[in-house]
């Protein structure tokens, strides 16, 4: 593999589906790609008002299985640092019903910038059109492992967001106090 092709992420096919190679490594499992986050949203017991966090979603694998066991007032919100492998996520998430639905946004990487700041609607409508205060808590789920080019900006993002969701509830339950 040239060295351009180690820099620019590439399918490969498994016995059970599509793997990524990027920078030399694979993103998924070589054998069966989706079992691990499948295995991992199995289990997940996910409370109302939660903000879900999809760390470098890649293939996107479990997304829609993810989106189909959320509360109604859950959100998924596609984190990906790396363009290469944001063009890739939002390519395989396009024709899915939880975009179409606005259950899951795949954020650009100036939106995730600034999701701290706008996850409760301070600054006008948040990027999942739903009313200030519906998140009450936030869950990090790594997808891939493209998580790891980027660990320590997706570790400062969700204590970001993690803070900002508690701020406002904290803000608001002073305002009722002092009343």
């Amino acid at each position: 593999m040239t060295q351009y092709e180690e820099n620019k992420p590439c399918p490969v096919k498994t016995a059970q589906g599509f793997s990524v190679k990027y920078k030399g490594r694979f993103l998924y499992s070589k054998y069966n790609p989706s079992a691990n986050i499948l295995r991992s949203i199995s289990s997940l017991n996910i409370l109302p008002g939660t903000l879900i966090l999809c760390i470098s979603p890649c293939l996107c694998y479990g997304i829609e299985e993810l989106a189909e066991i959320l509360p109604d007032d859950c959100f998924l919100a596609g984190c990906e640092r790396d363009e290469e492998l944001f063009k890739i996520a939002e390519e395989a998430c396009k024709n899915f019903e939880c975009c179409k639905s606005g259950k899951f946004v795949m954020l650009k990487n100036e939106e995730l910038f600034s999701l701290p700041e706008k996850i409760n609607g301070y600054y006008g409508d948040n990027v999942f059109k739903c009313k200030a205060g519906t998140f009450r808590r936030a869950v990090k789920i790594d997808f891939s492992a493209g998580a790891d080019f980027y660990s320590d900006f997706y570790a400062d993002l969700f204590a970001a967001v993690t803070d900002s969701i508690g701020r406002f509830w904290k803000n608001r339950l002073d305002r009722k106090s002092v009343v």
